[in-house]
């Protein structure tokens, strides 16, 4: 019987806000740079918004019957560029809240662009592109009922054929 793609329609959703969330805060933060305190709120924020979504995709994971087949391999192939992107953006993410933190603290009104935090926000922005459409990609590859129940294509993989 298989599984409609209704049941998945939420977990998209959370998925989807989840990148929403991600770019708003990415706007929000340039335009609030007098306020130190509201800066590092929105940036935790935005940090702990990022792991919870790269739980939610391992979540999406264990539910399918690919993962419970035993085939994590399966599953960790095809969305490596998203798992590797999401924490590659992770850590582009934390190391220049740190840095354009640490930059302005002391002085809200002195906006001290280095050449290396200049770099490391363009990097950050363009990763962020990269990050959104594989994560939005992954999401929308894991409503794909052939993922929770036993198709020919994993019948094949298990059998070697």
């Amino acid at each position: 019987m298989p599984v409609p793609i209704s049941k998945y329609t939420y977990m998209l959703g959370v998925q989807t806000l989840f990148i929403l969330a991600d770019l708003i805060f990415n706007i929000v933060a340039d335009t609030v740079r007098m306020e130190n305190v509201l800066r590092l709120i929105l940036f935790i924020i935005q940090d702990v918004a990022l792991v919870f979504s790269l739980i939610v995709v391992f979540l999406n994971f264990v539910s399918t019957y690919v993962f419970q087949a035993g085939l994590v391999g399966v599953l960790l192939t095809r969305f490596r560029a998203t798992l590797a992107l999401n924490t590659a953006y992770l850590a582009l993410s934390v190391g220049l809240h740190s840095w354009s933190l640490d930059r302005q603290w002391a002085d809200p009104y002195l906006v001290v662009w280095t050449p290396g935090l200049l770099a490391l926000y363009s990097v950050h922005r363009i990763v962020s592109v990269l990050h959104y459409y594989f994560y939005k990609r992954t999401a929308l590859e894991l409503c794909d009922p052939e993922l929770y129940e036993d198709s020919p294509w994993l019948q094949k993989y298990l059998h070697g054929s």
